[in-house]
């Protein structure tokens, strides 16, 4: 059967009719929110599943009964399907908890009247392409996909149910009324899912012990919640859902991608997204290895250790960490916090600029180092930061267990900003052999294992992102690289909400288009030109290089990977 016999068509995108009814439409538009209801928004197929057993876990402090006793439709019911009919939702004591595949522009005016909580996941739209091309073939009321490349050109074309992914991500990223909402990754969860389910119990102000977070992590992992027969659908009768075709609750992973899409099929994918993200995602994707230098000097001559990390001995001395350790921070103060290169540079444009109100005086005529400096650097001692005006912005490097006691004490405001591991790698990589101030990485398998290991500069990436997104305080605003490449616009708007910096769209769209990375390589302040190339050789490898996303598919051979 055709989408024209087995789809209805609502607000431009395909709905199954076997689910959707002009009755459930009609009663989804009239429904009446409340402030505190829980809305989870996803494209298909990116942790709806997921989503529908962490939430109710928190809710209910983890006790199991709901999620072991009751289907997750209707535990968790989508309020535009026809079953939200009969369930007597206005009925549900709050918060009540619903679920929605819808993009933002086919929300009803309740809910922008209403404003509930929502939260928001992705997924990396290769894997969500691979699960949805699986879950077409074993469901009887979706159109049958054809071969996977007929059906990855009405995937990447909107063609299927709920439409674009592309619409439905950056409609959802663009959302005017941000504070309400709270945006996670289906890949933040598989990294460090109890990480995940602390910050939902945060956003969800749902008090939970250490204990109960590692309970509910646990309870939710995959392959323990595949077993729930109240979430894995075998409760479907099979002439709707055919697992002997394809399981519904099939992987559970990231990447599954690479497993399925054929070289042609993944070039075009990238294609496409690149033209269709053309506003969020930057172009250059053309590179060339950098040419290895020989190896100088050991780490134990060009660093110290502090805390159990190296540091750069340039950079780093008993005066300025005893600096550090007794600065006196201001609870207005900003503290942006990065592993190295997953954004560092772009943070140091952004947000002194978001506080100027776009004045680019600062930023154009004050190096990146001193406009926002790292308060453990020799620099620091000099540039009397005391005096400063508040708000003061400063930036580390630094593992949440490196914080200082004035730090814990006073919890100035913090912005901490992730980035995929794989690029992180691939650019330390390329830094690490074009600053003098560095080991030479040798091979780059060799610095892949150093920097696993946690034998790089400010240790390992991995304690470094456990540790910040395990971070009690309520003061954190989490934003990823990736989703400033996606949405900057919508990034910036995020930034200055959580700054408490009123700033019109225009100023907003002023503010993005000067920090495009294309615009940010040009100013002098900002691209280390002014270093000397004995201490940074822009020959062998641009400090600002690409700020793309995925870089790391251009280096990484499939072992390394």
């Amino acid at each position: 059967m055709t989408e024209e016999e087995m789809y209805a068509t609502y607000k431009g995108v395909y709905l199954p009719k076997v689910v959707h009814s002009s009755e459930s439409l009609k009663y989804y538009e009239e429904f009446s929110f409340r402030p505190d209801d829980i809305l989870i928004v996803t494209y298909p197929k990116s942790g709806t599943t997921w989503m529908q057993e962490i939430v109710p876990l928190i809710m209910s402090q983890g006790d199991p009964e709901l999620v072991d006793t009751v289907p997750n439709w209707d535990r968790v019911p989508w309020l535009e399907e026809t079953r939200a009919c009969d369930l007597n939702l206005d009925q549900r004591p709050s918060p009540r908890v619903f679920i929605t595949h819808f993009q933002y522009n086919m929300m009803s005016t309740g809910f922008f009247k209403v404003k509930p909580r929502v939260i928001y996941v992705m997924r990396n739209p290769r894997d969500v392409f691979t699960s949805y091309f699986h879950f077409s073939g074993m469901a009887s009321y979706l159109v049958t996909p054809g071969t996977q490349t007929e059906f990855l050109h009405k995937f990447l074309d909107g063609k299927a149910i709920f439409g674009s992914w592309f619409d439905h991500v950056k409609g959802w990223m663009s959302a005017a009324e941000q504070q309400h909402i709270m945006y996670i990754s289906y890949e933040e969860m598989i990294l460090d899912l109890e990480a995940s389910v602390t910050r939902i119990a945060q956003f969800l102000d749902t008090p939970l012990d250490s204990e109960m977070k590692r309970k509910i992590a646990e309870r939710c992992v995959f392959k323990n919640m595949k077993k729930n027969k109240m979430s894995n659908y075998s409760l479907v009768p099979s002439e709707f859902m055919d697992p002997n075709v394809s399981e519904f609750l099939r992987k559970g992973i990231a990447g599954d991608w690479k497993n399925h899409l054929t070289v042609a099929e993944a070039d075009y994918f990238d294609e496409f997204y690149r033209k269709k993200m053309q506003d969020n995602v930057l172009p250059d994707l053309r590179h060339q290895m950098a040419p290895e230098r020989v190896a100088a000097m050991a780490e134990e001559e060009l660093y110290i250790v502090y805390k159990g990390v190296y540091l750069v001995k340039l950079t780093h001395t008993p005066e300025s960490l005893k600096y550090y350790e007794e600065f006196s921070f201001r609870p207005d103060d900003i503290l942006i916090v990065t592993y190295p290169k997953s954004g560092t540079t772009w943070m140091q444009e952004i947000v002194p600029l978001i506080l100027s109100q776009g004045d680019p005086v600062v930023v154009d005529t004050v190096p990146s180092w001193d406009r926002v400096p790292w308060l453990h650097n020799n620099k620091a001692l000099h540039l009397n930061l005391d005096q400063r005006p508040s708000p003061r912005v400063f930036i580390t490097h630094f593992q949440y267990n490196m914080m200082s006691t004035g730090f814990l004490k006073v919890q100035p405001r913090v912005i901490y900003v992730m980035r995929n591991p794989r690029d992180v790698f691939t650019s330390c990589s390329h830094f690490s052999r074009m600053a003098s101030f560095l080991v030479s990485p040798g091979t780059q398998t060799e610095f892949l294992n150093k920097f696993l290991d946690g034998k790089a500069i400010f240790g390992s990436w991995f304690d470094h992102v456990k540790g910040w997104l395990s971070a009690t305080e309520q003061h954190i605003m989490y934003i990823s690289y990736e989703e400033m490449i996606l949405d900057l616009e919508a990034s910036v708007t995020r930034m200055a909400q959580f700054l408490n910096t009123p700033l019109d769209s225009e100023m907003i769209r002023k503010i993005t288009d000067r920090c495009v990375f294309k615009n940010m390589k040009k100013n002098k302040m900002s691209n280390y030109s002014l270093m000397p190339s004995t201490m940074m050789d822009q020959n062998v490898s641009e400090f600002l290089r690409k700020g793309i996303a995925g870089d790391w598919k251009n280096h990484l051979t499939a072992a390394e990977a």
